[in-house]
This record gives C-alpha cells, sequence and structure tokens, in this order.
C-alpha cells in the first residue's frame, strides 16, 4: 500500500467513528508524507460524519505529537470549520483551538463559531467550546466579554464536566 492522498482517504473511509487505535495506525502510517496535512484539511468537508470525526481526530493528534506547525493551520481551519456537522469533528476543532496562535481576525471568526456550541446537547462539547472561546478572547480582546459571560453561565450548567472546565479556565 502507498502513503498518498488517495491512501488516506480509503483508509479514513474504513473508520467506524470509534476506533482511536485504527486512527493511531494512520497517523503513524501516514504523518510524514509531504501532503498529510492538505489531504486531511480537504477532508473536513466530507458529508460523512465518521470522515470528519477521523480527519479532526487525526489534525489534532498531530498537533498534541508536534507532527504539524500550529500556524500551518490556522487560517485554513477558520476558512473550513462551518463545514463540520459532526458533533465529535467540532469538539476535535475546539480541544485544537487552545494549541494554535490565531491572529485577532482569526480570533473572532472562530469565537463566533464556538459560541454557536456552547448551549449544544453533549457536556464535553459545551465545556471544550467554552475552553476555545476564553482562549481565543486572549487573542482577541473583542472576545472577552463573550467569554466572561459564557464562563459565567458555565458555573450553573448541569454538567459536572462543563463546571469544571469554567473553573479551570484561566480569563484575559
Amino acid at each position: 500500500m502507498t502513503n498518498d492522498p488517495a491512501s488516506l482517504l480509503e483508509r479514513l473511509a474504513n473508520f467506524d467513528g470509534k476506533s482511536t487505535t485504527h486512527l493511531s495506525q494512520i497517523a503513524h502510517e501516514f504523518h510524514e508524507q509531504p501532503r498529510y496535512v492538505e489531504t486531511l484539511l480537504a477532508a473536513m468537508a466530507d458529508e460523512r460524519d465518521e470522515i470528519q470525526s477521523g480527519t479532526t481526530w487525526l489534525l489534532k493528534h498531530a498537533l498534541v505529537k508536534g507532527h504539524i506547525a500550529p500556524d500551518v493551520v490556522a487560517s485554513e481551519l477558520v476558512r473550513r470549520v462551518e463545514v463540520l456537522t459532526s458533533w465529535s469533528a467540532q469538539l476535535h476543532i475546539c480541544q485544537c483551538i487552545a494549541m494554535i496562535d490565531f491572529a485577532p481576525g482569526e480570533a473572532r471568526s472562530l469565537g463566533n463559531w464556538v459560541q454557536g456550541f456552547l448551549a449544544h446537547d453533549r457536556p464535553f462539547l459545551r465545556a471544550w467550546s467554552l475552553d476555545a472561546l476564553v482562549a481565543l478572547a486572549h487573542r482577541d480582546p473583542e472576545l472577552e466579554a463573550a467569554a466572561l459571560a459564557a464562563v459565567e453561565r458555565a458555573q450553573t450548567d448541569p454538567a459536572a464536566s462543563v463546571r469544571a472546565r469554567a473553573r479551570n479556565l484561566r480569563l484575559p
């Protein structure tokens, strides 16, 4: 099997939406390929939840492992997040935001996007969108008031994970 973009997409098509072992194997196999990041970013637009979830998990994994420089993906993520319909893909991007140094305009755009998840049904997405909003407020002062209000609301959230995240955030 070759490690070209088509092979990566073929492997992603076999992702069941759950097995991080499968995704770890893909990351190990492909992360050094020249078009790895570009292929993942393009695949985010796939309509299948499993592909969106898999590609964003792989992007997060690459950022955490230092396989890609955060500034490489900043502008592309801002351009592409609106297409994400999978809650797990949205979660993965929210988990990445604090690792990336967005320019103020990019931060503002993403801030508007993450605020849409502050009342999501899934507690982890609420918690991580709060985390992302606060991280973005550190990069763009225009988001500070929204971040402060969101943290205050989160302190009374029914989910313990959201309340815990709110307690542990450092506001700008």
